[in-house]
């Protein structure tokens, strides 16, 4: 072992003042605290980042295939075919996505987008009342649109709308009599409040279709690389169809929410920054305290760098110590979070019962690197101040 290091060493197990033992540990304590509600809320927020991301993809394919310009898709199914055959697909199903109107009892009446579907969707499994059934006239609701149209199970709501691709007039409107027989809630209010679905055969004569459709709702077997997938799928079809994924139609809601955890981590490292100076002080008390054991050592042939590692060193075991110790609480923290759910939420309000926790291993990691890395910059002018004493002055003086 350097003899700087076990020098740094024996400075924190030395016995001085109770003063100094006290702000050496308040020191590490600071860091500990610090490191711990980091790790603690960047994980609350990953989870709520990946909370928000399931309720959209219930709602959302992982990629849409389209058409430019809004025009229906002819001869779907081999395009379909060509789509599942590249890389990284595991389905592709065609579907009817459409603007139209919808009324209810009491004349209730209210724009919605309504889905036309052969596949039955990942919302089945948020059905609160009734069962995923379209077949037969049926049509499925979000939970605020059945309030809004003050209908419920087996109540009848009237679809409204115009021949796909032709101009509007009233002459040319039809309507559609349906049989609510499921209500279902993703725990986004967008989706509750103006979404339907309904059979994808039903939307085709609806709208006078034939056998065309709108779009194919492409399913990934690994979402976070949806948008590399959906440019093969462009490159693969090529013009006139293009492909979207879920990432790039939501791309300013999670611009947004990276940016809250971005400005979260910098608020957070603050408490470390503070901690921080309270090492710088204990340091340089300990360069006080130590000033005739300084100069023995550089009399008897230390040098300048040497007292500096020193220093450096303690800092560093400081910081290590706290860090370790904040990642060993903060960890522990989450893991009963995620297990007990001990910390309650309205659900009403925010649509989750519980905070929710994803504890990754880069945030641990970052988290960790600055900690440890703010430490070794609050040791370096305590070192520095330490390296420049004059040997015979230091000894004269002490």
């Amino acid at each position: 072992m350097k003899y700087e290091l076990y020098i740094a060493k024996r400075h924190l197990r030395s016995r001085g003042g109770l003063f100094k033992r006290f702000i050496t540990w308040i020191s590490i304590t600071g860091i500990c605290i610090g490191v711990a509600t980091l790790v603690i809320v960047m994980s609350v927020m990953n989870g709520l980042h990946i909370d928000i991301r399931d309720k959209i993809l219930k709602a959302t394919p992982d990629i849409m295939v389209l058409q430019f310009h809004g025009e229906p898709i002819e001869e779907y199914s081999t395009l379909q075919s060509k789509i599942e055959k590249i890389s990284g697909v595991v389905k592709a199903s065609p579907y009817i996505f459409i603007k139209t109107i919808i009324r209810g009892r009491d004349n209730k009446v209210d724009g919605i987008m309504v889905r036309g579907e052969l596949e039955i969707p990942e919302v089945k499994d948020n059905i609160i009342w009734g069962e995923y059934n379209i077949e037969e006239n049926g049509v499925v609701l979000g939970k605020n649109l059945a309030d809004i149209l003050h209908v419920f199970i087996k109540d009848t709501v009237t679809l409204y709308g115009f021949p796909y691709g032709k101009s509007p007039s009233l002459l040319k409107i039809s309507s559609k009599n349906l049989i609510v027989r499921g209500i279902f809630d993703i725990g986004l209010y967008d989706f509750n409040s103006s979404l339907a679905y309904t059979s994808l055969p039903l939307l085709q004569d609806f709208l006078s279709l034939g056998d065309r459709i709108t779009g194919i709702e492409v399913k990934v077997d690994e979402i976070d690389n949806a948008d590399r997938i959906a440019e093969n799928i462009e490159d693969s079809l090529e013009y006139p169809y293009y492909a979207t994924s879920w990432k790039e139609l939501n791309t300013n809601l999670f611009a947004a929410l990276s940016l809250e955890k971005f400005t979260m981590f910098i608020l957070l490292i603050l408490v470390i920054i503070v901690a921080a100076f309270n090492i710088i002080a204990t340091l340089l008390m300990t360069v006080i305290g130590k000033t005739r054991e300084i100069g023995i050592l550089l009399s008897i042939g230390a040098s300048a760098s040497s007292i500096r590692k020193i220093f450096i060193f303690q800092g560093l075991i400081m910081g290590v110590i706290g860090t370790v110790m904040g990642i060993v609480i903060g960890w522990f923290a989450c893991v009963l979070l995620a297990r007990y759910q001990f910390i309650k939420i309205p659900a009403d309000i925010y649509n989750i019962s519980a905070l929710p926790v994803d504890m990754q291993f880069f945030d641990f990691f970052i988290v960790s690197i600055a900690a440890i890395g703010i430490s070794l910059l609050a040791s370096l002018y305590p070192a520095w101040r330490a390296s420049r004493l004059e040997p015979v002055e230091a000894i004269r003086y002490e």
